[in-house]
């Protein structure tokens, strides 16, 4: 991952992948366990070797805030059910469904 600032963050996903499990273990009678990556997690939640790693762990879910946060993670993920916090306004899905606002 590109360094934001100067700043290096090492991501070790078979640790994380390996927290899920324990989670999903602890909280065996959950019906969901969902991977929040919003906000790209803080400069890595979106990069596809993490949310990788949370959908191996057992993530069934992952939550983003935003539109073009759900096409990222869905160009990477096709089949992993996503949960929008904040979903498009009306006049967003109209203006992106006459192809203005495509660009993202």
């Amino acid at each position: 991952m590109k360094p934001l600032r100067g700043i290096r963050l090492t991501v070790n996903t078979a640790v994380l992948r390996q927290n899920i499990q324990i989670l999903r273990r602890a909280y065996a009678d959950y019906t969901y366990y969902m991977a929040v990556v919003k906000a790209d997690a803080y400069g890595h939640g979106l990069d596809r070797r993490v949310t990788a790693a949370m959908i191996e762990g057992g993530a069934d879910y992952l939550v983003v805030c935003y539109l073009e946060e759900a096409k990222a993670v869905r160009r990477n993920h096709p089949d992993i059910p996503i949960l929008m916090l904040n979903p498009p306004t009306a006049e967003e899905l109209e203006r992106r469904l006459r192809g203005r606002g495509t660009e993202t």
